[in-house]
């Protein structure tokens, strides 16, 4: 089957069809926690792909997928599956080559295997935050008329039932839309709208590979009067990630008021509940010559070994899925600043101008136990060297300088689900810094090689969980009472 065909085989299967069998193998791949990729089932990066030219093939016929048909849907999932974007194949057996696989397969497939709860913790947080500052739960009900709550109850329940296979018919999602009829509104795009996000994401059907997906903003499409929901694996991105994304877009001034406040109080909060460290300072203030400067945003230490952590707001950009070197050098020079920032307030700086610590008399201090990470928001997954030798190109350094060799196993990159998954279990991050130094791995990812603890040690965490499973377990008995699911 030819890629470039698929736009017209597509037409002739009813869009009612197409929508059914998206949303049975959607369906098939989803946990209770998340996301199980099983080798006999299109994966969930096929089936979005499928969506994608679902929406802009305008039907002609109604043939179906069912009985011996579904071989036709099997064939077109592998075409899918083994098709090549021309601006990857164009550099097979080239360094290149490997930084467009990894940027294309981590920005398609690594969010989605992700544990749920973190997720769902994370913007719970985010969208009921109130300081003095920032009324982020103001700001949130301002956008969109109601409370986070609502979505996070209504993406819990079907993400959920659909999790344990359970057959939602008619008369249950019904039930379900009307009770969150606003939330789910907030949620559906009609046909036409979800052809111009295609669009504007994409510049042809070969970015469709790895493009972002409108299903992520929103899963459920309108059309012909009818609703569908074809992805429900896009759910909890949908009530998460894309919410922030919705809320900030196009309003700076919320995003940087979101990045100082929201995120740095998150990310400082995590890291002070768990018992990984003997001390945790918020970010300080200190005169360097005529300057008012500032620390990183986490500074934490564990008897004389140092972890300064600076969280980042920003999101990688649209196009850097669809391999623009243009949007992929940006992203690289915005990490590389974050960098170069970093390694100034630790090498530069500290012990020589500022100290915040309580027990700096009682430590023998040595910045190899210096560590800086870099925590980003949302992950780009462009290799580590690139970026490190932009660092060394803007200070310049020599790549074989002790400073650049101190840079490469010092100062690290990796994304806020990372810091969670140590945090929230009380896994050691110090440890997998060593393992990585020990192992002279100083570009690979840093929190990858350390095997995580399974159990939740961070109560706020578990008690979230307590309670999201609670309401669940509510709105299970209520369609029990109302005669919509049978007792067990």
């Amino acid at each position: 089957m030819d890629y470039k065909k698929l736009p017209i085989i597509l037409k002739r299967y009813s869009f009612d069809e197409k929508m059914r069998v998206l949303q049975y193998y959607s369906k098939q791949i989803m946990d209770i926690n998340g996301i199980e990729l099983k080798d006999e089932q299109p994966m969930a990066w096929e089936l979005e792909t499928f969506l994608l030219f679902t929406v802009k093939a305008t039907e002609y016929q109604n043939k179906d997928f069912k009985g011996k048909n579904i071989n036709e849907f099997i064939k077109i999932i592998n075409c899918i599956k083994g098709f090549h974007h021309p601006i990857m194949s164009s550099k097979v057996g080239t360094f290149k080559f490997a930084d467009f696989l990894l940027i294309a397969l981590g920005s398609t497939q690594f969010d989605l295997q992700s544990f749920h709860t973190y997720k769902y913790y994370r913007y719970n947080y985010f969208f009921t935050y109130v300081s003095n500052n920032l009324n982020m739960k103001e700001e949130f009900y301002n956008k969109f008329n109601v409370d986070y709550n609502s979505f996070l109850e209504f993406g819990s329940i079907l993400s959920l039932f659909f999790s344990l296979k359970v057959n939602l018919d008619s008369e249950i999602l019904k039930y379900i839309v009307l009770k969150y009829t606003k939330t789910t509104s907030l949620l559906m795009i009609s046909r036409d709208e979800f052809e111009k996000q295609i669009d504007k994401f994409s510049n042809s059907i070969d970015d469709y590979l790895y493009c972002i997906r409108p299903s992520y903003i929103y899963p459920f499409i309108e059309y012909n009067k009818t609703i569908s929901l074809p992805l429900p694996h896009c759910i909890t991105r949908s009530i998460t990630d894309s919410l922030l994304y919705r809320l900030t877009d196009s309003n700076s001034k919320l995003r940087t008021l979101f990045g100082k406040n929201v995120l740095e109080d998150y990310l400082f909060g995590i890291l002070n509940k768990s018992s990984l460290f003997d001390e945790v300072i918020k970010e300080k203030k200190y005169k360097k010559s005529h300057n008012i400067l500032q620390t990183s945003d986490v500074m934490c230490r564990i008897n004389d070994n140092y972890i300064f952590f600076e969280s980042k707001a920003t999101v990688p950009y649209a196009k850097t899925r669809c391999l623009d070197d243009n949007f992929i050098n940006q992203e690289i020079n915005k990490i590389r600043d974050a960098v170069v920032q970093l390694y100034k307030q630790i090498h530069l700086d500290f012990r020589n101008i500022y100290d915040f610590f309580k027990n700096n008399q009682e430590v023998t201090f040595d910045y190899n136990n210096c560590y800086g990470i870099v925590v980003l928001l949302e992950e780009s997954y462009i290799r580590r060297e690139l970026i490190y030798k932009a660092v060394a190109k803007k200070l310049k350094i020599n790549e074989d300088s002790e400073l650049y060799i101190w840079i490469i196993n010092h100062i690290k990159i990796c994304n806020l689900y990372d810091i969670e998954k140590y945090a929230f279990s009380d896994t050691d991050i110090l440890s997998a810094l060593k393992e990585q130094l020990k192992n002279n791995t100083p570009y690979d990812y840093p929190l990858s090689n350390v095997k995580i603890k399974s159990k939740i040690k961070n109560a706020d965490v578990y008690y979230f969980e307590k309670k999201r499973a609670d309401n669940i377990e509510k709105f299970a008995d209520e369609l029990i009472e109302v005669g919509l699911l049978k007792k067990e």
